[in-house]
């Protein structure tokens, strides 16, 4: 009779687990000219798949005519009216909240599952942020980031940095999603010998294998387009779901040889 207790809590568990929001990762590197159209293509994807999506943007502020997630904490009604399911997707600003989040626990802040109204408002989160952010709001949890990479060395240096940090002072692992223009042969064998360049460095000097994805730029292209969507449904099945959110978790202290800058 125990057992058959027990088996059903597994089970109701489950379900409750299914239903509750699932939390993504997009880490920005400051190459928000590659990550913000892959964005909206990948907020677009997950509702054509039947999903409500909220996006928490770290990359732009809240201000009382851009109410966000700082006014969400704050329990005003200007915030909570962006909240609506019936919209596919919504992008919140959420610097100053997330920072806040970040902050908060010796003061007992809300965690994000204790929020008013955020778990009914969508079935997918992403978390727009810097890897420093993730890795304070994230760490060991489980969740995939996501490295937006076009061509160019300047973009693979700052995917390279947001990569280690996010591994060594988050424990999270990333995959990277390379953007490839539909080009001349020459600009397109660059940009792929950029992206093998990444993956060189991150199994060189990281150890670790970085998992990649190529997509076109042009989103109606059926083959880009197959290709955001198995990627989207993998992350939505690497996600951390809300209810799994532990508000302690966030404030774990790294070791003291986590990465702190570097040359490799």
């Amino acid at each position: 009779m125990l057992e058959t207790c027990a088996n059903q809590a597994i089970g109701l568990q489950a379900m409750a687990l299914q239903a509750s929001p699932r939390m993504l990762a997009l880490a920005s590197h400051g190459d928000q000219a590659t990550e913000l159209p892959l964005l909206w293509n990948l907020c677009s994807t997950l509702a054509d798949l039947g999903y409500s999506v909220l996006v928490l943007d770290a990359t732009h502020s809240e201000s009382a005519q851009g109410p966000g997630l700082e006014q969400l904490i704050d329990g005003a009604s200007a915030a909570r009216d962006r909240l609506d399911p019936s919209v596919p997707w919504t992008i919140l600003p959420a610097a100053i909240g997330l920072k806040r989040l970040c902050q908060a626990s010796a003061t007992g802040h809300a965690s994000l599952r204790d929020l008013t109204g955020l778990s009914q408002s969508c079935s997918v989160m992403i978390l727009y942020a810097s890897a420093s952010t993730l890795v304070s709001l994230l760490p060991h949890s489980g969740v995939t980031p996501l490295l937006v990479v076009a061509g160019g060395k300047r973009a693979l240096v700052s995917a390279y940095q947001a990569l280690k940090l996010l591994l060594l002072n988050g424990g999270l692992r990333p995959s990277i999603a390379c953007m490839l223009e539909s080009v001349e042969s020459d600009r397109l064998e660059s940009d792929l010998a950029f992206h093998r360049n990444l993956q060189d460095c991150s199994m060189t000097f990281l150890g670790y294998q970085l998992e990649s994805v190529s997509l076109g730029d042009d989103p109606a292209d059926e083959s880009s387009a197959a290709a955001l969507r198995a990627l989207a449904l993998r992350l939505v099945e690497s996600g951390l779901p809300l209810e799994q959110y532990d508000r302690a978790t966030p404030w774990v202290k790294q070791p003291s040889t986590a990465y702190q800058g570097g040359s490799h």
